[in-house]
């Protein structure tokens, strides 16, 4: 398991899933309830997903323990905070 993969797949679906909350509050005035109500949703799931990737897949694969959510600092990740492991 690629754990820098799953981290990228799961900010990939947050941005999305901000993306159609968005444009639901955009198009809230222009387009049909369903239409936005259905949109609105579909973000909420995507950012369940994305949470859900992170929090199950987002931690080392030798120790176990969870890193950190800022997004800024995961390319410079090599290494392991906890064990010192190398991860990539």
């Amino acid at each position: 398991m690629n754990i820098f993969r799953w981290r990228k797949i799961a900010l990939f679906l947050l941005y999305f899933g901000l993306g159609f909350i968005a444009s639901a509050f955009i198009f809230i005035y222009e387009s049909k309830e369903s239409v936005v109500m259905s949109q609105f949703f579909i973000g909420i799931g995507l950012m369940v997903v994305s949470a859900a990737i992170s929090f199950i897949c987002w931690r080392c694969p030798y120790c176990g323990k969870s890193f950190g959510v800022r997004h800024g600092r995961m390319e410079s990740i090599t290494h392991c905070p906890f064990c010192g492991e190398k991860l990539r």
